[in-house]
């Protein structure tokens, strides 16, 4: 039987092991430097934030801050908003 992705999210690589919480719920993972065109959301460190707290992205994909948050708060919360989309 062949699965299917729930998604496809961009996870810094600073999230430790986010990304492979992300895979086994069914996610596809990729790295947050590639292409954010492509991407359902996008899961920062918060430290990709510049020094006065303004953000460029080149997506419309939601962006969720995972710094200080465990796997399960930022999987609900991604799941709620992919779900809202």
């Amino acid at each position: 039987m062949i699965e299917l992705s729930k998604g496809v999210v961009a996870v810094d690589d600073r999230l430790g092991d986010l990304g492979q919480v992300l895979t086994e719920e069914g996610y596809q993972v990729v790295d947050l430097a590639g292409d954010l065109d492509q991407v359902d959301a996008v899961i920062t460190s918060g430290l990709s934030q510049n020094i006065m707290g303004i953000q460029t992205t080149s997506t419309k994909a939601p962006i969720l801050n995972g710094a200080g948050r465990r796997p399960e708060e930022i999987l609900a919360d991604l799941e709620r908003r992919l779900r809202a989309r």
